[in-house]
């Protein structure tokens, strides 16, 4: 992976909001296949404070865990980049869940479907802050949609 600055991305005047922004900003990924998430580790760890997860229910343990322990707050929770189709609970069902605990959640659908698969078009009425097809997009996209949920 190329090792991208904020400011290649954003230009000086968006990068410096966008370098303090990304101190505060965390970002949760639930991706029940591990390359997946080490690669998304290795991109943006050097961005962001990353809560990777496996699965629905570690994602939610991670969020109650951070919540009690006064980590997080209802504005300070996470950018979630969720998959799609994973094991024992799909993405729309993990989105359904997660919103329902947390409706302020910033949630950014990542998935090997394109936008045009029967899957992407069941969650385009969801209120999702974006949709990313896995493989099909730069670095540069990945943190802009995250800049843009975090707005």
């Amino acid at each position: 992976m190329e090792d991208v600055s904020l400011n290649q991305l954003f230009g000086p005047d968006e990068s410096e909001k966008a370098q303090k922004s990304s101190r505060l900003a965390s970002v949760m990924i639930i991706d029940d296949n591990q390359d997946v998430l080490d690669g998304l580790i290795d991109i943006l760890q050097d961005h962001y404070r990353l809560l990777p997860c496996l699965s629905y229910e570690e994602a939610q343990h991670k969020l109650d865990h951070q919540i009690q322990q006064g980590g997080l707050h209802q504005n300070s929770l996470p950018i979630v980049l969720l998959d799609i189709k994973m094991a024992y609970k799909d993405g729309v069902e993990a989105f359904r869940l997660l919103k329902e605990g947390h409706p302020d959640l910033k949630i950014i659908f990542h998935s090997a479907y394109p936008g045009t698969d029967i899957h992407a078009k069941e969650i385009k009425n969801l209120p999702h802050a974006g949709y990313l097809t896995k493989g099909k997009y730069t670095i540069s996209e990945l943190i802009h949609s995250i800049q843009s949920a975090l707005k």
